[in-house]
């Protein structure tokens, strides 16, 4: 659904570039810009983090890695699964949002 923005805001400014020149379509570029961030800001948060949650067998490996390669501290609950009763640990770490890809 992103996309279909992203190709409708490029042949809109496009359109503006060829009909009204391209001093305003770049005017057009920069405002678009402004209000995405504006608009992400206002629905996120200005300073948004998230939360990560790994449920896994053996949390050392990953929660070493986390910690290395990423430089987090990771917390480490004690799940249990409700169809089976297993215990599993969960591994929870906070990451910025640059650091999460969707």
């Amino acid at each position: 659904m992103i996309q279909s923005y992203l190709i409708t805001d490029t042949l809109v400014i496009l359109a503006v570039g060829f009909v009204f020149g391209w001093q305003k379509a770049l005017y057009a570029l920069i405002v678009l810009y402004v209000s995405g961030l504006v608009v992400d800001s206002t629905l996120d948060g200005a300073g948004t983090v998230r939360k990560a949650l790994i449920v896994c067998n053996q949390s050392e490996t990953p929660s070493q890695r986390i910690l290395s390669e990423m430089g987090r501290g990771v917390t480490i609950l004690n799940g249990t699964g409700w169809n089976n009763g297993a215990a599993r640990p969960m591994i929870y770490w906070v990451v910025n949002r640059s650091e999460v890809s969707n």
